[in-house]
């Protein structure tokens, strides 16, 4: 749904997307809830597995003795993790902001 606000309606040039209709236009482009969940999960399993079995006094650390391989694994989920932490710190800011536009914006206008 678009609207004008009350600013840019003095204006009548700028158009704005509504809190759902934003929404709406963001999930084709964006994982589904489940999705983006489901990603978050593997990647807190993968390094607590990781951590708890692989490396140090773990069960199956014996099974990789390469100092080089153990390192990069490490590395590669570390990356993963700060993916998936900026991908929801993305996610907070853009529905918060939108959230907060649809509140004041119909509140000042």
């Amino acid at each position: 749904m678009i609207e004008r606000t009350a600013s840019t309606a003095r204006s009548g040039h700028r158009w704005r997307l509504s809190h759902t209709a934003r929404a709406r236009a963001q999930a084709p482009t964006a994982l589904p809830a489940w999705q983006d969940r489901f990603s978050t999960d593997v990647i807190a399993v993968l390094v607590w597995a990781w951590f708890r079995y692989f490396t140090g006094d773990g069960k199956y650390a014996k099974r990789l003795p390469s100092r080089a391989a153990r390192l990069t694994i490490t590395i590669l989920l570390a990356v993963a993790v700060v993916i998936v932490v900026i991908g929801a710190v993305y996610t907070v800011i853009v529905i918060g902001e939108s959230g907060a536009k649809a509140v004041w914006d119909s509140r000042i206008g």
